[in-house]
């Protein structure tokens, strides 16, 4: 991560995060996390680039995001956010502006391990100018021709 790494079967917080201008030339503009439960709260990320999730790459554990704007971002995969076997996805009331995806998933790319289930609550978000070649908002699963992703916006 451009900012911030972590590694390893832990919980991590954090409040009132200010990121902008970040740049990783791997994973996660802003944070890489590996099995991590992540929590953001009342951060917000302007202007993020990587290779795979402009601002956030999270592979395994969960992520709860609330309150948090992301604008203008970049990356191959996961314009904003790449999400990779993971458990459980809260977002509430963010908003994902401007993510640009070459490949797949312009605000969010989810990829999902054959015949796992994600747990996934999108409360009131609003996706606005986002761009990729399949899923300007949202897209998710993986190589194969089932996805195991509900979205549930009633809380």
């Amino acid at each position: 991560g451009g900012a911030i790494s972590l590694y390893g079967n832990s919980s991590f917080t954090i409040d009132s995060g200010d990121f902008f201008n970040v740049v990783s030339h791997g994973f996660g503009g802003a944070i890489y996390a590996e099995d991590t439960d992540l929590n953001l709260e009342y951060c917000s990320f302007t202007n993020g680039t990587a290779v795979q999730g402009g601002f956030i790459y999270l592979k395994g554990g969960s992520i709860f995001n609330s309150v948090t704007p992301v604008t203008s971002a970049s990356a191959e995969v996961g314009g904003c956010l790449m999400l990779v076997n993971i458990s459980k996805i809260f977002l509430d009331s963010g908003n994902f502006e401007f993510c640009e995806a070459s490949g797949y998933g312009g605000g969010i790319y989810i990829s999902v391990p054959v015949g796992a289930n994600v747990s996934a609550n999108i409360a009131p978000m609003m996706f606005a100018n986002n761009v990729a070649y399949n899923g300007a908002a949202v897209a998710c699963c993986n190589e194969t021709s089932t996805c195991d992703v509900l979205f549930d916006d009633s809380g």
